[in-house]
């Protein structure tokens, strides 16, 4: 009820004046909560109500966003941080906020941040907002670009190096060096870098992470040979056909025996991209061979089927 459009304000009145949790929270997110309303809830003394009005909030006042953005529970000026609604100039203000986790937050949402906040984040002293500052995944698109000349300094920080590979121009010491990297991120952003050279492109072709391998594989540029090798090597290591009858449970991706992945990646090789092609004899997803199609690329856990017995 406390979500209708159109209540009245005499019904808001009474809805705030029952002091129940749970209707003022949802009255908290209504969008169409008259402003001054809105204001009497951002004073809330319960943090998850204000956190409500700061996601109800959408179009605003600049006042209500100026109250709540000295909010003194970190969760509300997160919320701030991920919100578009927020004006630019207050949202930079909080590129300066006293707790890392609101900064990470706005270095992750706020991918079209103007350039000197973007360099306050990517120079930020918490390792955790640089991480988030210089990242291979954004929650908003564009995904930004690192201004140029902070390249080399992020690529030397082990918490931003992974997501400055992609972005830096790469040299034949340079890839050495990235060859070389303890973190397969790190290994794995290489092998898609459109400079690699042939003969670290080979290197990595032998990784013993399967992840690196995979994006060898997929390159435009891998020589069919490499490519078949990689394929039989995943072969070699694919578990037994009646694992399931002798285990009764399937291995999950993930768990540290490399065959389970192998397993996997063999499904998905074929289905990697219409520019890639497997060697002769291997086989497809199932489905997409039913289909006559290719299932995109899934770089995680198949995602668990749902329990329909209570359907039933």
């Amino acid at each position: 009820m406390a979500k209708r459009p159109d209540l009245s304000d005499d019904m808001i009145t009474e809805i705030i004046a029952t002091d129940d949790l749970w209707l003022t929270h949802s009255l908290a997110l209504n969008r169409s909560l008259p402003h001054a309303f809105r204001m009497m809830l951002a004073e809330h003394p319960d943090p998850a109500i204000r956190r409500a009005v700061t996601v109800g909030a959408g179009d605003a006042p600049r006042e209500l966003f100026e109250r709540l953005l000295d909010d003194a529970d970190s969760q509300v000026r997160e919320h701030l941080a991920e919100s578009d609604h927020v004006p630019a100039d207050l949202r930079a203000r909080l590129a300066a906020d006293s707790d890392p986790k609101v900064r990470a937050t706005l270095a992750q949402w706020w991918t079209t941040a103007p350039e000197p906040v973007r360099r306050l984040l990517l120079t930020d002293p918490d390792g955790s907002v640089r991480a988030g500052a210089c990242a291979t995944y954004f929650r908003r698109v564009p995904h930004p670009v690192p201004p140029a000349d902070l390249v080399p300094a992020l690529l030397a920080d082990p918490v931003t190096r992974v997501g400055a590979v992609r972005h830096c121009t790469l040299d034949t010491a340079t890839a050495r060096w990235l060859a070389d990297d303890p973190d397969e991120e790190v290994r794995g952003e290489l092998a898609e870098h459109p400079d690699l050279p042939p003969a670290l492109s080979d290197k990595l072709a032998q990784d013993p992470n399967l992840r690196v391998t995979l994006r060898v594989f997929a390159r435009q540029d891998t020589p069919e040979p490499t490519r078949a090798a990689i394929h039989a090597q995943i072969l070699s290591d694919v578990p037994p056909l009646d694992w399931l009858a002798t285990s009764g449970t399937a291995p999950a991706v993930g768990d540290g025996r490399p065959s389970a992945a192998r397993g996997l990646a063999v499904r998905l090789l074929p289905c990697l991209g219409s520019d890639v092609r497997p060697p002769p004899g291997a086989a497809c997803c199932p489905t997409a061979r039913r289909r006559g199609e290719q299932r995109p690329h899934h770089d995680g856990p198949p995602f668990p089927r749902p329990d329909r017995s209570r359907d039933r």
